[in-house]
């Protein structure tokens, strides 16, 4: 999540990590560095780059796969 944060050109400030007794997370950071005040665009970019870390994340997992089945 950080080098996501970092990607779209926000500065970390502050971080703290949470769980719960039934296995959730959460990850509050305190950014700054976001030119725009429109917080959907936040949102646009912080999904884009989710989704393109996910989908090299199960690209590789894939690859993986066929490596160990062959």
């Amino acid at each position: 999540m950080t080098s996501l944060l970092s990607e779209i050109g926000l500065n970390i400030q502050e971080a703290h990590a949470f769980s719960t007794a039934d296995g959730f997370s959460l990850d509050v950071f305190v950014v700054d560095g976001w030119a725009n005040e429109e917080i959907e665009l936040l949102r646009n970019a912080l999904e884009k780059e989710i989704l393109k870390a996910k989908f090299l994340e199960d690209l590789a997992d894939s690859k993986q796969c066929k490596r160990e089945n062959t």
